[in-house]
């Protein structure tokens, strides 16, 4: 019977030996979890029945085929994030940084490198995506065969193995990116792991995760689900805790993400609120065909401006293909509507498809020359196909009546080195007051009158074509927006085994971390 099967049982029956189980199967991973990362035995004994108080409590529902050693491993890792951030842990830290850090207590009598491998490895897993740690968790720490993988994850055993073969790699380049320095344990652990082979690399997983938890915690976690001795204080708070950080950590994805007031099409920076109240402003204008009678053009306009307003909405909750969907309705109710095929175009820019994208804009201009979105729409395009000319032409057009496209233009003259003309497109988007309270703003200006612009400044505004995960990233983004970190979860997971160093992808990876409340690993991903 497999992992799920078990907690089925108990969260409908509440199966004693169901939840022994699990428990004998599964404590050794999470005490060795909380015993690396707290360095205390008593603490980590706690820690422990505090995963398995959640679990008992909260039991998770299977979603799609991901494992159960991924949901205890990363509920661990949250466990402890918690308790160090206590002034009890902090003291208690302090007082063992002078001992030894090799430990000698039951199942971790390893030596100091070994220690330092084990910890590197605790940050590495985490940082992968959750396939990829369901995929190692299952090999290595369950000792499942490749194929046994690829049944418990819904795929081949040429798809597990493949995916077993990447996750391996990974780990190995997540531990290798070690907080040391090229000296002292940083060098040492790439010595040790630099010149592994992936079985070894296995082999030494295996070692780490496999320690198997104190019979006296086995039998403290039993106890749990018979009613039996009760968790101890420090379980019941952290394990309170937990559950409070994870539920501040939805609201504050709907809060942090619903605030982001920039988006990055292709690696260039595009004010969304601004596009969309400038854009949608324009469709109280709709052009109509000279051949329409009078009476069924206003009834088409009224149609076609609800559509229009419709495809706005679901283009702000970044749920682009349906925005393209509904402004493509009105066109086909009135298609001589630029302010539709305007619309269009930036759902387009955003799905990405900037050919498309393209036609949409060019469309927009033959019946609204003047369109000031459309025209800084075509020259966000060129941008990225680094057209730098036609950019500068389209933008200046544009920023006579769109403020994003002045925007546009201020990032164009930065990237030139043209300070003087940076500075005075980036004062017309300040006296414009649409876009005053871009937070991006601020630093454009600061690099405009240093003369200066730093590379983390340049790497946020830098345009490039779209990749080949963009997509992926925008699905992300929006289902995380929408308040569904599983879909986002997905998203990312498939952008990540597609391009595991793409920034915007380790970007949108940290913030899926980060809202989940585990900040060790989304600092790593942001780095």
């Amino acid at each position: 019977m497999d992992d799920w099967e078990l907690l089925e049982q108990y969260r409908s029956g509440r199966s004693q030996r169901a939840f022994a189980e699990l428990v004998e199967r599964h404590s050794g991973l999470v005490y060795g979890v909380c015993r690396r990362r707290a360095r205390d035995a008593h603490l980590a004994e706690d820690l422990t029945q505090a995963v398995f108080l959640l679990l008992a409590r909260r039991p998770p529902r299977r979603r799609g085929n991901a494992a159960l050693p991924g949901w205890l491993y990363q509920t661990a890792v949250y466990a402890c994030m918690n308790a160090t951030r206590a002034q009890r842990i902090r003291e208690r830290h302090e007082q063992q940084a002078a001992e030894q850090r090799a430990l000698v207590e039951t199942g971790f009598d390893v030596a100091p490198l070994d220690l330092e491998l084990a910890e590197e490895m605790d940050r590495a897993l985490s940082s992968l995506p959750s396939s990829d740690r369901d995929a190692l968790l299952l090999r290595y720490y369950q000792g499942m065969t490749v194929g046994a993988v690829g049944r418990a994850l819904g795929v081949t055993e040429d798809t597990a193995a493949k995916r077993l073969s990447r996750a391996v790699e990974r780990l190995r380049r997540a531990v290798l990116r070690t907080r040391g320095d090229a000296v002292g344990s940083g060098a040492r652990l790439h010595a040790a792991v630099a010149p592994l082979s992936a079985a070894a690399l296995g082999e030494l997983f295996t070692r780490v995760t496999q320690s198997p938890a104190p019979s006296a915690v086995q039998a403290q976690l039993a106890a749990l689900a018979s009613g039996g001795a009760g968790p101890s204080l420090v379980a019941e708070q952290v394990c309170d805790a937990v559950v409070s950080m994870l539920k501040f950590a939805q609201l504050k994805l709907l809060a942090t993400v619903g605030a982001v007031a920039l988006l990055v099409v292709g690696g260039g920076v595009v004010l969304t609120g601004a596009i969309a109240r400038h854009s949608r402003a324009a469709s109280v204008n709709l052009a109509t065909t000279p051949s329409q009678p009078a009476a069924a053009a206003s009834d088409a306009e009224r149609r076609a401006a609800a559509l229009i307003d419709e495809g706005w909405a679901l283009w702000q909750r970044q749920e682009f293909q349906p925005a393209a969907d509904k402004f493509q309705q009105a066109i086909d109710v009135l298609p001589g509507a630029g302010a539709a095929w305007n619309g269009l175009g930036w759902a387009y820019l955003h799905l990405p498809d900037h050919e498309r994208a393209r036609r949409a804009f060019e469309r927009c201009l033959e019946l609204q020359p003047n369109q000031g979105a459309a025209l800084n729409g075509l020259g966000q395009i060129a941008l990225a196909r680094g057209e730098m000319e036609e950019a500068e032409r389209l933008l200046r057009k544009g920023a006579e009546t769109a403020p994003a496209a002045a925007h546009g233009l201020a990032r164009l003259y930065l990237l030139q080195g043209k300070w003087d003309e940076a500075r005075r497109y980036i004062e017309q988007v300040r006296a414009s007051s649409k876009l005053s309270d871009d937070p991006m703003l601020k630093r454009m200006e600061d690099a405009a009158v240093a003369r200066r612009l730093d590379d983390e400044l340049r790497a946020l505004i830098q345009p490039r074509p779209p990749g080949p995960v963009d997509a992926l990233v925008r699905q992300g983004w929006a289902a995380m927006q929408q308040g569904r970190p599983g879909e986002a979860q997905e998203a990312f997971d498939q952008a990540m085994a597609a391009a595991p160093d793409d920034p915007d992808v380790l970007n949108g990876v940290g913030w899926l971390r980060l809202n989940a409340g585990a900040a060790d690993e989304a600092a790593e991903l942001f780095e």
